[in-house]
């Protein structure tokens, strides 16, 4: 299904070293050379088993050593042969040769306009996203992977993305695996838990984790996830805290389009594997231990974007800055009901100081309500339903979590003309009545670039 099995298929069958670096290549009884004007010309043949070879070379050499890249870039007669190639009749020349295209920043559009999902995060309140997500299948008669183009998450909102996109896993089957996982990695509470998080920080088993995610993603790395046929792009978010200034990372399937002159403001990368990029997205302070990568530390991306919707419409922009934005869908995890009270005026004490900045750097609503003002009605639709009390990210309790399914379904029975109309945005076409991209300015202003 992904391209790892090309190159541990050839790794079997070489006949020379296994080092790409190498002047001479002998895969599947092909033998090729690997300098980037032989591998351009070797593109113009018809034998399907060379073009595996041989696409899946430029795939390994570009994944394997980004700047290798721009090669590709500069190279307009390579690229246009490439492109050619993601319609060939063999699978995996496809593969190999989308996977090339999104690691070059160049990403076709499979139809007029934008549709994004974003996926907030919340921990094991992430059974309302699904039960949302069910019904936008419902009404659409389509999977969540067939009606967008790119999809975002961060934490639980980044595992769903990677359940549902990546592996196309039904809603059902999600649910399931969720509730599995959840209970695994979240059933070691109590006294244990706190012990834990006196002596090391965090509550959770952080290995125990890690070992679910590996064994739930295996090795596929970030590129690895655009090799499917009509794939949507993919990210997961995260937050980089050992540096001055804590900023955002952003795992992608897809590298952005090169522009000369230009620093990228929102670092990332594609050469990460899925569950690395899962690992830091979900690095939630107390419940696991950050995770290094590459120099950089990260913790959950909740801290900066526990709603990631701005951040995909961003990198949306950027990688189609002529198409216009045709709907956005962001799903969150529940929100308590906003009461003003009226309290003692006194300093609160550190501890609440502490939690009154969590729940800052956490929330959620109010980038929904700059999109609100900034996006038409017809282009951008925000579900998150109300729930009646504070429930942890933690919780696996069976009563609790099916309460969070039952005012899911009531929230989406009491806003049925709205999931109509979300559901019709999707499957329709886009008109002139589409998002025109002047808003690109505001979303830039609301993401804090200059």
């Amino acid at each position: 299904m992904y391209c790892h099995a090309i190159w541990r298929a050839a790794k079997r069958r070489c006949i020379s070293s296994s080092q790409f670096g190498l002047p001479c290549r002998n895969l599947y009884g092909v033998k090729v050379k690997t300098d980037w004007e032989s591998l351009l010309n070797y593109l113009d043949t018809e034998n399907a088993v060379e073009l595996k070879v041989v696409t899946g070379v430029i795939s390994k050499k570009v994944l394997g050593n980004p700047l290798e890249k721009y090669y590709v870039v500069d190279n307009k007669a390579m690229l246009d042969k490439i492109k050619v190639l993601t319609r060939h009749a063999d699978q995996q020349v496809r593969a190999n040769s989308r996977r090339v295209l999104h690691c070059v920043g160049v990403v076709p559009k499979r139809r007029p306009g934008i549709r994004i999902l974003s996926i907030d995060g919340g921990g094991t309140r992430g059974i309302i996203s699904i039960s949302v997500l069910k019904k936008l299948e419902a009404l659409t008669g389509k999977r969540v992977h067939e009606l967008f183009d790119l999809c975002i998450g961060t934490s639980t909102g980044a595992l769903l993305v990677a359940l549902l996109i990546a592996q196309r896993k039904p809603l059902d089957e999600v649910l399931e695996i969720y509730l599995e996982l959840s209970k695994e990695v979240f059933g070691g509470r109590s006294v244990l838990a706190m012990g834990r998080f006196v002596w090391k920080q965090h509550r959770y088993s952080t290995q125990t984790w890690e070992e679910v995610l590996q064994n739930t993603c295996q090795e596929h790395r970030m590129a690895d996830l655009s090799c499917h046929d009509n794939s949507p792009l993919i990210a997961f978010v995260s937050s980089v805290v050992n540096h001055e200034v804590v900023h955002p990372y952003v795992f992608r399937s897809y590298d952005l389009p090169y522009v000369s002159n230009k620093k990228e403001v929102y670092r990332g990368g594609y050469v990460h594997y899925v569950w690395e990029g899962l690992r830091a997205s979900t690095a939630a302070p107390s419940y696991f231990r950050e995770v290094a990568l590459g120099g950089d530390v990260h913790v959950d991306g909740a801290l900066l974007y526990n709603n990631p919707t701005a951040l995909g419409v961003r990198e949306a922009k950027r990688v189609w800055p002529d198409d216009q934005l045709h709907c956005v869908v962001s799903i969150g995890s529940g929100k308590l009901p906003w009461q003003y009270r009226s309290i003692e005026a006194k300093p609160p004490s550190l501890f609440d100081t502490m939690n009154h900045v969590i729940a800052g750097a956490t929330e959620t609503e109010t980038t929904h309500l700059t999109l609100t003002d900034l996006l038409k009605k017809d282009v951008y639709y925000r579900f998150n339903p109300n729930i009646k009390e504070i429930t942890p990210l933690d919780a696996i309790n069976s009563e609790v979590l099916q309460n969070l399914i039952l005012q899911t379904d009531s929230f989406i029975r009491k806003n049925s003309s709205k999931f109509q109309s979300c559901s019709k945005a999707l499957l329709l076409e886009p008109v002139d009545n589409c998002h025109k991209t002047p808003t690109w300015n505001n979303i830039n202003k609301l993401l804090g670039e200059k």
